[in-house]
């Protein structure tokens, strides 16, 4: 569930989050399940990704927390459990509710990270005013120049010139122009999704077999094989639904089942591989298919 919602972006904006704090929350965002939970954030894969020192890590996870944007648990050693507060989706209410996809293009580009707070803040409202087709077509956000800069200088807290340097950074991403004096902005094409990339699931699936893997200390398995394992995810996931179990709780048995036969059922592990085939056939035999 690579979202955001409304009502989490609007907190984001009206407690002015640092550049880096927006950063770290689409992060998150993109492995999280309906309940806006992610099981095992690694300090070191979100740094890498997200350009974040090691202690800027823990600065804006505790920042976080105390604004009340996460909570975060500690089920391992290794890794971190975090869930954005109030951006679940499981009732009926939570449906109703709009939000941003962060699996578009845009939050995986550099020169997006590379923008000021403000512009990233102001990015985010831009697509949620285009996709409800604010003040005119779908796909396109109009508003008068006067009502605009009246509306976010006083959302943003910043002066007009401020708002003119964010829409400026933003012109890599939005084509913008005024027409009697309207402005008229629609996202580029290259702010949505750009072929070749992973879908949500993908994204999703790939990230809890990782953390599955790294929490069994399987270091660096085979390409082949981590894809192996992502079909299996696929392949069973109804089947597992059926049974009304999930399927990373089953695939984790599996894989940890898989490791006490490659060692015999020793206390010491010390054969630690991925083997799909092995990890297939207790799978089948978990799901009694």
């Amino acid at each position: 569930m690579q979202k955001l919602k409304n009502s989490v972006l609007d907190r984001m904006i009206e407690e002015k989050l640092t550049s880096k704090e927006i950063d770290f929350l689409i992060y998150v965002s993109r492995y999280q399940d309906d309940s806006g939970k992610v099981s095992g954030i690694h300090y070191k894969e979100l740094c890498e990704t997200m350009h974040m020192s090691y202690q800027g890590f823990y600065d804006v996870k505790q920042s976080l927390q105390e604004k009340g944007f996460v909570a975060v648990e500690k089920s391992n050693r290794i890794d971190h459990d975090i869930t954005i507060l109030k951006n679940g989706y499981v009732d009926m209410n939570d449906i109703t509710e709009g939000y941003v996809n962060t699996n578009h293009h845009i939050f995986y580009d550099e020169e997006f990270f590379g923008m000021k707070a403000g512009s990233k803040l102001l990015a985010m409202e831009l697509l949620r005013m285009s996709y409800a087709g604010t003040g005119g077509e779908k796909g396109q956000f109009r508003i008068g120049t006067k009502r605009f800069y009246e509306k976010y200088t006083k959302m943003f807290s910043v002066t007009k010139r401020v708002m003119r340097t964010y829409l400026m950074e933003l012109k890599r991403f939005f084509s913008i122009g005024i027409v009697d004096g309207m402005y008229y902005m629609r996202p580029k094409i290259s702010v949505y999704k750009q072929p070749g990339q992973a879908s949500e699931n993908e994204n999703y699936a790939a990230h809890n077999v990782n953390v599955i893997c790294r929490r069994n200390k399987i270091k660096d398995p085979r390409k082949k094989d981590l894809k192996d394992v992502m079909d299996l995810v696929r392949q069973y996931k109804k089947e597992a639904a059926r049974v009304k179990m999930n399927i990373f709780d089953l695939l984790k048995q599996a894989i940890e089942k898989s490791l006490q036969v490659l060692n015999d059922g020793s206390e010491v592990i010390k054969n630690r591989s991925l083997k799909p085939k092995l990890i297939h056939s207790i799978l089948k035999r978990e799901l009694a298919v």
